[in-house]
């Protein structure tokens, strides 16, 4: 039993480990093909090693499982070496991985109210939804969930939150990745659906398209939101694959959209003041640690709503600094597979899956991670595409059981 447990937790170390790096590899600002080459890497040496390992010292493993009275095996000085790297492993990453969970499987306190409407998007767009051979094919498994839409509205105690916002309706919108897979009416609805919900401003933060074919959709697909305080984006790594980012930028400007990449824009309206603080780190230059109006440095004013944006969530010590209410993230998907029981798995983070999505709380600073609406890899399981609409709560309604309910909605057919 006692050897059991030690191969097992070598074996958990070993898929920890590499996972680990995987996320974080993923977090950098290299560029993608050069990341592509060490998660090609990595994948090769998590599957490898183990094979190595089994057809040269599958005899003296099998015999110390088996005989209660053989002591250590003699093994390959090289396999002795990672399995103790393996134990490491798992001594560091566990403990910390399963103090995640918790977050990722239960709903955040400060959510006071969440109702879920969700959708089968393609028996409610004209025309195909997939348009690949490859995602006809995979949106094909009754199981994979890219051709479904969820719009949570989320209600949120926000703390320090200015009086005069309370009330204040945000759509946060994240990773819509056209990418010519599924028809650009899968956006269209999701965005269309927000739009009934009335939210007063809009932020959208990164990974909106992949390919410079793309581009021509931006008009259609995004031209059509309007919020009384604006429309508000960023960009994301895969932005940065275009030929010319600033192409999306130009784009979005001309339909009305106001771009928060590295500085502030402040909005008035009437007495009440708000700020967007913009940061594109590590993808599109360095950021600034502090922002005043249109990037000048100057104190912020206690009465002021603060709404710090990045693509990653790795970013969230900037807004603390910043001293932000509230900051919206994207780019995890939400792990795009949630194990039942255990959550997601991987995550491009520097912090892993811990804030793969949902509603946290770091050091005053309330974080928003939206799942995002779609991707490059064409699977989801147990991990709905999203689209927020985030409600600023009284702060009497918080941690109260009552006034804290999710009402799923079923898929409209």
């Amino acid at each position: 039993m006692v050897k059991s447990a030690c191969l097992l937790i070598v074996l958990i170390g070993h898929g920890a480990g590499w996972v680990a790096c995987f996320n974080r590899i993923n977090a950098t600002g290299l560029q993608r093909h050069v990341i592509k080459v060490i998660e090609k890497s990595f994948i090769l040496f998590c599957l490898f090693i183990p094979v190595l390992v089994g057809l040269t010292c599958y005899a003296p493993l099998y015999r110390w499982l088996i005989d209660p009275l053989y002591g250590l095996p003699e093994l390959p000085i090289y396999a002795l070496s990672y399995f103790g790297l393996c134990m490491v492993s798992f001594i560091l990453l566990a403990p910390d991985w399963i103090v995640q969970r918790y977050p990722l499987l239960t709903r955040s306190p400060f959510v006071v109210r969440q109702v879920d409407h969700r959708w089968n998007v393609a028996q409610h767009v004209p025309g195909p939804l997939f348009t690949t051979g490859e995602s006809r094919l995979l949106g094909r498994l009754s199981f994979n969930e890219i051709g479904q839409l969820e719009l949570s509205e989320k209600h949120l105690f926000i703390p320090e939150l200015p009086a005069d916002w309370m009330g204040l309706r945000i759509g946060h919108v994240s990773d819509v990745h056209l990418t010519g897979h599924m028809s650009p009416e899968y956006p269209r609805f999701a965005l269309n659906r927000l739009m009934e919900h009335r939210p007063d401003l809009v932020i959208l933060t990164g990974d909106i398209l992949d390919y410079e074919h793309q581009l021509s959709h931006i008009e259609s697909v995004f031209g059509s939101v309007t919020a009384p305080l604006g429309k508000f984006f960023i960009l994301g790594n895969h932005d940065r694959r275009l030929p010319d980012p600033n192409e999306i930028r130009k784009r979005f400007q001309g339909i009305g959209w106001v771009d928060v990449s590295k500085r502030a824009v402040t909005i008035r309206d009437g007495h009440r003041t708000l700020k967007i603080l913009g940061n594109e780190s590590p993808w599109f230059g360095p950021r600034k640690e502090s922002w005043g109006e249109e990037g000048t440095d100057e104190s912020f004013s206690k009465d002021e709503l603060r709404i710090a944006v990045s693509h990653a969530p790795d970013q969230w010590p900037w807004a603390a600094r910043l001293q932000a209410h509230l900051f919206l993230a994207g780019h995890t998907h939400g792990g795009q597979v949630r194990v039942p029981g255990l959550g997601p798995l991987i995550a491009p983070s520097w912090y892993g899956s811990r804030f793969a999505s949902g509603v946290f709380m770091q050091q005053e600073l309330l974080m928003h991670v939206s799942r995002g609406l779609s991707g490059v890899h064409l699977f989801r399981w147990n991990c709905y595409p999203e689209i927020t609409l985030l409600v600023a709560s009284p702060a009497e309604y918080a941690f109260h059981p009552q006034p804290v309910s999710c009402t799923p909605q079923p898929c409209l057919d």
